[in-house]
């Protein structure tokens, strides 16, 4: 029996999905299987899977799109290896990420998910960013982090099987944020971790969910974060109730819902690049990585006041 099932649920990912499944197959960790789930693609996405030949590899073929949440359900039911990793279509792991993550979960027997730092990449892959997460496992602390943003990041997870299982998986009920609302409602059989490693590499996609809606990502966060305080005050939620969660377009009105910008995004993680680098000593590095945020937001306010910081040498 294979040691981790790994699921990926992809849609319209034609661009990367050969690279992400190549990141796998060139793990340190070898036993493994890998259930990719194509989410109904309209693109070439099938036709670059398929052309991988590896038996470790299922391919499931949705006949409509459903989400990611109902992609990765299909996906849990054919796992069956005790641990079960997560990996999106356009994103990659780093070689050693399945046997570090993995020997950690074998010696921490209170830990039901682990994660990791990653590296953000642009969309053609150049790394910009190196995004710590913290390397804590006190649930109240990851709950309130999580509020905040950075607590773990679910695309680095692997979980313990039978965790999932026993909390029914991703609740499909949500659009965006399923994967938050997963971890939180794991919490209740033990805790999850961080290893301070980037093992995974994160792109920053804008046909990606990520770039989807902003709006939606932290209305439905903010949803998850209510029902897991919900379950800290009386063992159960509300929508494990009956109840519904509240609708986007609800909640917000007529006012629409705010998207993430590409070129914001990169010089943002370009400038936070740039501050590390810095603050570290390595100052021309900084530089070039400054020089990138300039390129993608010339006028970005931020990007002037940091850089009179080099330039006068206060606060670096």
């Amino acid at each position: 029996m294979a040691q981790v099932s790994i699921i990926m649920a992809a849609y319209n990912a034609q661009s990367f999905v050969h690279q992400a499944i190549t990141s796998l197959l060139e793990q340190t960790l070898t036993d493994f299987e890998l259930i990719v789930v194509d989410d109904a693609s309209t693109d070439a996405t099938v036709a670059q899977i398929e052309v991988i030949q590896d038996d470790r590899i299922k391919l499931i073929k949705l006949e409509s799109n459903g989400g990611v949440s109902v992609a990765r359900n299909r996906a849990l039911l054919e796992c069956i290896a005790p641990y079960v990793a997560i990996m999106d279509a356009d994103d990659i792991s780093s070689p050693d990420r399945l046997e570090k993550q993995i020997n950690y979960l074998n010696v921490h027997s209170e830990v039901v998910a682990v994660g990791s730092w990653l590296y953000l990449m642009s969309p053609s892959g150049k790394q910009i960013h190196m995004d710590r997460s913290p390397p804590t496992s006190a649930i109240q602390t990851m709950a309130d982090l999580f509020e905040f943003g950075g607590g773990i990041f679910p695309g680095t997870v692997i979980m313990r099987t039978d965790a999932v299982q026993k909390i029914g998986g991703y609740r499909e009920e949500f659009p965006s944020s399923e994967d938050l609302d997963l971890l939180l409602r794991m919490t209740q059989f033990g805790t999850v971790a961080n290893i301070p490693e980037a093992l995974y590499g994160y792109r920053l996609n804008p046909n990606g969910i990520t770039f989807s809606s902003k709006a939606r990502r932290d209305h439905y966060a903010q949803q998850a974060l209510a029902l897991w305080r919900e379950r800290q005050s009386r063992g159960s939620d509300s929508l494990d109730d009956g109840s519904t969660l509240t609708d986007l377009s609800v909640s917000q009105g007529s006012g629409g819902e705010s998207k993430y910008d590409l070129k914001q995004v990169l010089s943002y993680f370009y400038r936070q690049d740039a501050q590390q680098k810095i603050k570290s000593g390595h100052k021309w590095e900084g530089i070039v990585s400054l020089a990138y945020a300039f390129f993608h937001q010339p006028t970005e306010r931020k990007n002037w006041a940091f850089f009179v910081k080099v330039i006068l040498r206060k606060g670096i």
